[in-house]
């Protein structure tokens, strides 16, 4: 009986415990829906503001387009340039990086004034997806400020930004990001700006991160959907991986190895866009290494393809080889058994495996005995042929 109560009570208890992580959960999802409806009103208002605001405003993206596409009319200029010898390539890459500058430099000065609307509620949104609703307030509120703590180190981010040299992985976040402006699909235009959010992470950075990745590529995607339900606002979407980068980059350079927290990050991601959407500086090269970005990722691509292609398929022989004639490779064939009555020595000559039953005669010293011939062959010396 007392062993009854015993289990009866022991079952209370996990009851009760069980109750009480239900009740977390539920505490969790509210959380996480309190979070959903504040992004929402924040999408909400940011599409409203660009509808009623801008709606006159908006007409830099065919401009962008157009811009981009003269931009990297370049690549076909200067592609005998780019397959000459090592030295010779400098002075390309040199006449490449002053053009992308140039670009970059035009398209901020034409779009000064608007993205500077854009970044007013884009800064907040971003910050409140990342790091949460204290996050989106911190951003609101003491967004100058707290520009001010990170002047120096987004300063430093965006002068090596626009020459730093790009890793393949950070072009083809470049890649991705122009992807994400170009197409019509709002999900397929949140799924590539994720992506281009992991690549335009280094490895280092990424792994000290790691947890905050979830946040980053949400916040990302939640920024993405909202300018890109405006076809005038989708150009800014090329701008996410250098946003991104510069972020997790001063984070990183923050922390001095310590943990960083969600909130931490959201703020640092919100004051980023808020300074790449306003300074002139960012603006450039942030879209001059857009543009290095997509036109390096395009070359690789067409090198590498170009190589796979000739090792797969070697160029044919154009003239006959003199002398030469088709000839059929000899077939050797290895029997597959030996007869019965033959075996192999280690020699490898065969000897005969049957014996019989022989009598030796008696000598002088050497009794008679009986002996079986055919079990072993011993080779015929000299002396027994005498």
């Amino acid at each position: 009986m007392s062993q009854m109560n015993a289990e009866f009570e022991f079952e209370s208890e996990l009851e009760d415990e069980f109750e009480d992580e239900f009740e977390f959960e539920d505490e969790f999802e509210d959380e996480f829906e309190a979070e959903d409806e504040l992004e929402g009103e924040y999408e909400d208002e940011f599409e409203a503001e660009l509808e009623d605001e801008f709606e006159d405003e908006f007409e830099f993206e065919d401009e962008f387009e157009d811009e981009l596409e003269d931009e990297l009319e370049f690549e076909d200029e200067f592609e005998d340039e780019f397959e000459l010898e090592w030295e010779d390539e400098g002075e390309a890459l040199f006449g490449w990086v002053k053009k992308a500058a140039k670009a970059g430099w035009r398209w901020a000065k034409k779009n000064k004034g608007l993205l500077k609307k854009i970044a007013k509620k884009a800064a907040p949104l971003i910050a409140t997806a990342v790091g949460g609703p204290a996050a989106g307030a911190v951003a609101r509120a003491v967004t100058s400020q707290l520009e001010g703590e990170l002047e120096y180190e987004l300063e430093a981010e965006f002068e090596d930004m626009a020459t730093a040299p790009l890793s393949p992985n950070e072009t083809l976040s470049e890649y991705l990001a122009a992807g994400a402006a170009a197409t019509d699909s709002e999900s397929e235009a949140a799924a590539l700006a994720g992506s281009a959010t992991t690549l335009a992470i280094s490895e280092r950075d990424r792994l000290y991160l790691e947890a905050m990745l979830p946040h980053l590529v949400r916040g990302v995607s939640v920024l993405t959907r909202a300018l890109h339900r405006n076809p005038q606002t989708r150009p800014v979407i090329r701008l996410v991986p250098s946003i991104v980068g510069a972020a997790t980059r001063t984070v990183v350079a923050q922390s001095g190895g310590r943990p960083v927290s969600r909130a931490d990050v959201g703020a640092v991601v919100g004051a980023t866009t808020r300074k790449v959407l306003t300074s002139p500086r960012a603006q450039a090269a942030a879209a001059q290494r857009h543009v290095r970005g997509v036109v390096t990722h395009r070359r690789r691509k067409a090198t590498a393809t170009t190589k796979a292609v000739t090792r797969a398929y070697p160029a044919a022989r154009t003239t006959a080889r003199t002398g030469a004639s088709v000839g059929r490779r000899p077939v050797r064939r290895t029997p597959t058994s030996m007869p019965r009555t033959m075996s192999r020595s280690r020699t490898g000559r065969p000897y005969p495996t049957r014996a019989s039953a022989a009598r030796t005669p008696r000598r002088s010293t050497v009794p008679a005995r009986a002996t079986r011939t055919g079990a072993t062959r011993r080779p015929v010396t000299a002396s027994r042929r005498r």
